[in-house]
């Protein structure tokens, strides 16, 4: 596990929000109630903010849109360890001192604010939160005063060389492929687009490509599938583990360009390159196929 440097904080104190709509509030409001009506397609992605922190806080949470965020307490790091190891796609910065509780939806703009927590199916204290509608004008200052904090460090969950598993006989197509722990979140990876889609096709997936990168303090190597999503980064050691025991095609090229080159026109999944902050700063120096 590594994390990379804190975000630059605003200085941004106030803002004045303005809206004829009405104001929501809700009492002992659990977060397995509230996420029950998310829809991909009309809220977007997800920002978190709690520092009570659970990666089993509610059934559906792998229905979040790939890429949505969550910034919790550094005592929860091990939680949101367990978090990114099923989950890939989503992001965690754990941030020191937080005691800010808010969920927003970026594309929705509808927003919960108060004293609820990211913890259980049903809450276990008093709480009592507002629900508001951002609108898109205020959009850009609302996520610098709620979400841009003083000292924000991105969570790096990488795969060991024992996580790794092979497919057998019950994995007809993919028998003899490795795969990692999060490839056993069937619908996760059933519903791992920008929509609110269950393929009626449930593939078994498993690591297909390697891109190896080369940071500024040493390489990293970040897994995908065959389909070309992301499915997590490995340590050194997990990469040789894996180039020993399989059979590797080598390629200079690669598919995926650096975040800061990434067309609009790109596929969603290539949005990883992005909001990943070694995607989003480093070029791809080669790929490995387990063809």
């Amino acid at each position: 596990m590594q994390m990379i440097s804190p975000m630059k904080r605003s200085t941004q104190k106030t803002i004045i929000i303005e809206h004829n709509q009405t104001l929501k509030l809700h009492r002992n409001l659990s977060f397995e109630e509230y996420f029950s009506s998310y829809s991909r397609e009309h809220d977007g992605r997800v920002r978190v903010a709690t520092y009570s922190f659970n990666d089993g806080a509610f059934e559906n949470i792998y229905r979040l849109m790939p890429f949505s965020i969550f910034y919790i307490s550094e005592k929860h790091r091990s939680s949101a360890i367990k978090l990114l190891r099923r989950f890939p796609h989503y992001l965690v910065y754990t941030v020191r001192g937080l005691h800010t509780k808010c969920i927003h939806y970026e594309k929705s703009g509808a927003t919960l604010l108060g004293s609820q927590n990211l913890f259980s199916p049903s809450s276990t204290f008093e709480e009592l939160c507002c629900e508001i509608i951002v609108d898109d004008s205020m959009k850009a200052s609302f996520l610098s005063l709620a979400f841009d904090f003083n000292d924000s460090r991105f969570l790096r969950v990488a795969y060991a060389p024992e996580d790794i598993n092979y497919y057998g006989d019950e994995a007809p197509g993919a028998k003899g492929r490795p795969y990692l722990p999060c490839h056993l979140e069937i619908e996760y990876w059933a519903k791992l687009s920008e929509r609110d889609v269950t393929s009626a096709n449930r593939l078994h997936h498993y690591i297909y490509l390697i891109l190896e990168f080369s940071t500024e303090r040493s390489k990293a190597f970040l897994a995908f599938d065959r389909h070309y999503h992301f499915c997590g980064e490995l340590e050194a050691s997990t990469f040789k583990t894996l180039l020993d025991a399989n059979e590797v095609r080598y390629q200079k090229d690669v598919f995926l360009p650096q975040g800061t080159k990434l067309l609009s026109t790109s596929p969603f999944k290539d949005n990883i390159a992005k909001y990943h902050p070694i995607c989003l700063e480093s070029q791809a120096t080669g790929a490995y196929y387990f063809d």
